[in-house]
């Protein structure tokens, strides 16, 4: 038997373990031995938690070790890998080799969501909605780019490119299977939310406007409508509307997997809903939204438009439920 250490890089969210977990329960099925998870940091995104050893070892097989990175070297008879989220993360990739010279190992590239779909122009102006300016948004855009060509040992995504369409990497989607609850069955509506406001798409009087027009078309189509926000907005934002949930992520929301139709935007939590689970669901947008979306690349448009109908606008949607739900 081989015993491996991996060292883990990138991690933001609960989201980017369930991927991480899926192949590392993969490698303990396909090469039986030792497994020691090595955290290289974590870093958050707008409000998501800490990222914690303890928080990992809950979603790993527990033969599975896990501790903080040792910055150190790597013994000879463990064979070792790193697991990086979305993208090769330069600097960690160097701070790994060189603990471990003129060693070779294996870069796994797992999901980081959405934006994984993307090429140079989507993540550009990713990074610009992040606040870089130029000229190191490009230079950003293309040191990662050209990284994660080069040194991308294996890609290990949820959604596979197939020659009948996408499709699903059946050990990815059944992590999330395995971690979702028994559903909250109820003729509901279940709206994603995202940061637009934090983000600067739209002010957040623009945004609860949206929503409210969305809620209408919902109540007057006799469904249920709930909110289910993103981590990193303020819980005060939807004071008056229905939330659902608390601290789980999306994709294990129980009134989300048992909704009628899920609604939103150009969502990652949206799209694996309704990719994993077979929920309907359908994109919402305003002006604003449509701009981002004239923006996606031609994979995270082929891939939303697998899964989620058609953006329409609140008016529109309202029209569908009305003639029933058809999405």
């Amino acid at each position: 038997m081989v015993n491996h250490t991996v060292v883990w890089a990138g991690v933001a969210s609960r989201t980017h373990l369930v991927y991480g977990a899926s192949w590392i329960r993969e490698l303990t099925r396909q090469q039986p031995g030792d497994v020691t998870v090595e955290m290289m940091g974590s870093r958050t995104f707008f409000g998501d938690e800490a990222i914690t050893p303890a928080v990992v070892a809950d979603l790993l097989p527990d033969h599975v070790t896990v501790v903080p990175w040792s910055n150190a070297a790597t013994p000879k008879d463990r064979q070792l890998w790193m697991l990086s989220v979305g993208a090769v993360g330069i600097k960690p990739w160097l701070r790994l080799h060189a603990k471990n010279p003129g060693r070779r190992f294996e870069v796994i590239v797992s999901d980081e969501g959405l934006g994984s779909y993307g090429n140079w122009f989507s993540r550009r102006e990713a990074h610009r909605r992040q606040g870089v300016n130029e000229p190191w948004r490009s230079v950003r855009t293309s040191a990662v780019e050209t990284a994660t060509w080069a040194l991308t040992s294996t890609r290990w995504p949820l959604h596979v490119e197939t020659t009948k369409g996408w499709a699903l990497n059946k050990p990815a989607a059944d992590e999330f299977r395995r971690l979702a609850p028994e559903p909250e069955v109820a003729d509901r509506v279940v709206f994603i939310s995202q940061p637009w406001p934090e983000l600067g798409i739209m002010d957040e009087s623009e945004y609860l406007h949206h929503l409210d027009d969305v809620a209408r078309a919902s109540r007057a189509a006799g469904l249920e409508f709930v909110v289910l926000p993103h981590p990193g907005e303020p819980r005060r934002r939807f004071d008056h509307l229905d939330v659902a949930g608390g601290s789980e992520m999306a994709e294990c929301n129980a009134k989300a997997l048992g909704a009628k139709l899920l609604a939103g935007a150009s969502s990652t939590a949206m799209l694996n809903l309704a990719a994993i689970h077979g929920i309907p669901a359908v994109r919402v947008g305003t002006p604003q939204l449509a701009d981002l979306d004239r923006k996606l690349a031609p994979r995270q448009a082929s891939l939303l438009s697998r899964y989620a109908a058609p953006s329409l606008s609140p008016e529109a949607f309202g029209r569908r439920l009305s003639q029933g739900l058809g999405f």
